[in-house]
């Protein structure tokens, strides 16, 4: 390819398939004005904490809680998804990125939100691009809704089996997740899924192939999560650094453990007794990781999220202005999220 023509092109081709076209070095769009060497880190003997769900319930309510306050991150092990489930979900994510560019094309989306399934390495118009490339599927649940199936991509054969079992299990699991949650916040255990009226479910593909010059580049750029809470499972790769207490900390998954962090909506919610998890993502040079995130999120038209009203009193009042999830998603987009930057938008 011509360089004159690498402009047109870079918004959908990774970084590694533009040095494969005679770059020999990382393109100034993917370089970090702040390189990610630079800052706190802290080494191995830090770890966000790990939960085992066959624990007594009063026991896992508290744990999660505690977790929920002082990290916003971490891992369920005895879970009940089924490795075959996730290992098969891997694959089909996998065989999707290795299809030829012209066919991964035919999904590509130049808009932040796809309404259905969107194939970019853009997730907005930041003048820096990160060092991966994603496939989106807006739509997961139920599986066996037309809709949902129809936002599959037909490539390759196998993937919307895998989809269809892989996001009937991630939904129990989040649902389960937020009963913990909502419990852990001294409400009902359903109160926090029936406040959101409706619980939407969108899924996050991500591909971060190894790049010659990690240093000088982010695989993914420090933020929160938008959504209420949202579930990771990864191949083990290690990319992934949560903020805490001013030093990135590397999160090692462990073998067959769900990665789970809270979101924005339910900082506001909790009256930001529970804290969304500033996070990014670092690239290597020698192995490729990929990574699926499920998203579980408010209605975009859906209610006003606010504090709930039980967590609200004299001497605790309300942090946050009442909000709606699709303004507020445009307030995500539009600034470019960077960190807590969007959060604080809604705060009093």
């Amino acid at each position: 390819m011509a360089l004159a023509s690498i402009d047109l092109y870079a918004q959908a081709i990774p970084v590694q398939d533009l040095l494969a076209q005679g770059i020999t070095s990382v393109p100034e769009a993917y370089i970090q004005p702040h390189p990610p060497i630079y800052g706190s880190q802290r080494g191995n003997s830090t770890q966000i904490p790990v939960i085992d769900l066959t624990l007594p319930e009063e026991e896992i309510t508290d744990t999660i809680a505690r977790a929920c306050k002082d990290w916003g991150f971490f891992q369920v092990i005895s879970h009940g998804v089924a490795q075959e489930i996730v290992d098969g979900m891997l694959q089909a994510a996998k065989d999707f990125f290795d299809l030829p560019m012209a066919v991964r094309m035919k999904y590509f989306s130049a808009t932040p939100v796809p309404k259905t399934t969107g194939y970019s390495v853009r997730f907005d118009n930041s003048s820096v691009v990160d060092c991966r490339d994603f496939l989106f599927q807006s739509l997961c649940y139920p599986p066996s809704s037309d809709a949902v199936k129809e936002s599959c991509p037909s490539d390759p054969p196998h993937y919307r089996d895998s989809s269809a079992r892989y996001c009937e299990a991630m939904h129990d699991l989040g649902r389960k997740l937020l009963r913990y949650v909502s419990r852990g916040l001294g409400l009902e255990s359903n109160q926090i899924e029936q406040s959101l009226e409706e619980l939407h479910h969108s899924m996050l593909m991500n591909r971060y192939l190894p790049c010659p010059q990690p240093e000088l580049v982010l695989a993914l750029r420090s933020h929160t999560d938008p959504n209420v809470i949202s579930l990771l499972v990864d191949n083990g790769v290690p990319g992934l650094q949560v903020l805490k207490d001013g030093a990135w900390i590397t999160v090692h998954s462990l073998p067959g453990a769900i990665i789970v962090n809270m979101g924005d909506q339910l900082e506001i919610m909790s009256n930001g007794k529970y804290k969304s998890a500033e996070h990014r993502a670092l690239a290597n040079s020698d192995s490729t990781r990929y990574s699926i995130a499920s998203f579980f999120e408010p209605p975009p038209a859906g209610p006003l999220i606010a504090p709930f009203p039980e967590l609200v009193n004299p001497q605790d009042e309300s942090q946050f202005q009442a909000v709606c999830y699709r303004d507020y998603l445009a307030i995500f987009f539009a600034k470019q999220a960077s960190g807590k930057s969007v959060i604080t938008q809604v705060k009093k």
